[in-house]
């Protein structure tokens, strides 16, 4: 496959908000293409980065994915909401929403040869906010269980709505929160912090050393979205749904219809 005409591909999907059957060349076939693919994606859509999604952080998204770790993707400043956030249905394959812990730096965490460890990375996290990302595909949805695509499409990533975050986050175990979603008032999920690599601290020490392997780093003011707590869920065009993280508050998104 072209690498560079696949990006272009998705990148121009992604800008016209719309779907597309198949890359130039065909799909990737490793893990390696996949993520060059992204970064001509990520090149061609051209908008400013305002961090990273992280996905596979549970057992039951690897399944999805038949694969046995997490993987990456930009979170864009145009795609990226406030709470309570009234977002039109994008003109592609909608897989529905995922309650996310989202931390926000508040310092660097720059390349380096030494793996970095978990205390470092909790003293770089300045707030913790509950989340929703939304997930879809610019290819065909049933795509979605071959990672390979998924990384190529952006990691799924349609949009990110964040709510009030904790800067006295350390008072609680982010493991042991409860997290409930509503659709509609109707309670339609629910999970924990121990869903995401058991701690979502463990999320984001997987994508600093990931991106540190490949001569990358985070910086101050990065949103990190860590993974589902409870796997995906449906919405309807007209619906609201709302996720409730305990002390850390709720996020609310209702699609347009």
């Amino acid at each position: 496959m072209t690498v560079a005409d696949a990006g272009q591909a998705l990148g121009a999907a992604r800008r016209e908000r719309r779907g597309i059957d198949d890359l130039p060349g065909g799909l990737p076939a490793d893990e390696a293409m996949a993520y060059a693919v992204q970064r001509a994606a990520i090149e061609a859509y051209g908008a400013g980065r305002a961090g990273y999604k992280i996905g596979a952080t549970n057992p039951m998204a690897q399944s999805l994915l038949n694969t046995d770790h997490p993987f990456h993707a930009p979170l864009f400043t145009p795609d990226c909401h406030e709470n309570g956030a009234v977002l039109a249905e994008p003109g592609y394959g909608l897989l529905g929403l995922e309650p996310e812990f989202a931390l926000r730096l508040g310092s660097d965490l720059p390349a380096r040869a030494e793996p970095y460890r978990l205390e470092e990375i909790e003293a770089a996290v300045a707030s913790v906010h509950p989340a929703f990302e939304v997930i879809g595909l610019r290819l065909p949805t049933e795509l979605f269980t071959r990672v390979f695509v998924t990384i190529a499409d952006f990691g799924a990533n349609v949009a990110f709505v964040a709510g009030d975050g904790l800067d006295t986050w350390h008072d609680h175990d982010l493991a042991a929160v409860a997290v409930d979603v509503t659709v509609e008032g109707e309670k339609v999920a629910s999970g924990s912090g121990a869903n995401v690599l058991g701690h979502p601290l463990k999320a984001l020490l997987w994508l600093a050393n990931k991106l540190a392997a490949s001569g990358e780093g985070l910086t101050r003011g990065d949103w990190i979205s860590t993974g589902t707590c409870a796997g995906v869920i449906k919405i309807e065009p007209g619906q609201r749904a709302v996720a409730s993280f305990g002390p850390f508050g709720e996020v609310s998104l209702t699609l347009d219809g």
